[in-house]
């Protein structure tokens, strides 16, 4: 089987999504670790050298470095959801969790009491590809 051309999560446009966030919800904007956020925006693509990741695990790798580490100033949690449903929706994929589901999915990233096979499960769980 072919791999599929993943297309991978703009850096503006995720840094943008999170200042709406931001100013929508309160919070402070701006990258805080420059070279964080470059390790997180290639860690996904990264993964491919290693094997044949689907939608949810690239997704996944996003969302977990982003949820447990501190980027940016304000919003982690936020910029990790984010990061996941922009990278299913560039990829012709939809997240069908609730808003509630979704927060709590983000916190237990978080705070360590999921790991990264269970987010995985999750996200394939609640998300469908578009038709």
């Amino acid at each position: 089987m072919e791999r599929p051309n993943w297309r991978w999560i703009d850096k503006s446009l995720l840094v943008m999504l999170l200042d709406e966030s931001l100013t929508t919800h309160g919070g402070a904007a701006g990258v805080r670790d420059k070279a964080m956020f470059e390790f997180v925006m290639k860690l996904a693509p990264n993964l491919l050298h290693y094997g044949k990741p689907d939608y949810a695990e690239l997704a996944n790798a996003y969302e977990v470095v982003l949820a447990k580490n501190h980027a940016f100033v304000d919003g982690k949690k936020c910029v990790a959801f984010l990061s996941v449903g922009l990278f299913l929706m560039r990829n012709g994929y939809n997240l069908t969790a609730t808003q509630v589901d979704a927060t709590l999915i983000i916190f237990a990233v978080a705070i360590g009491e999921i790991d990264e096979a269970e987010l995985a499960m999750w996200i394939h769980t609640n998300s469908a590809r578009r038709a």
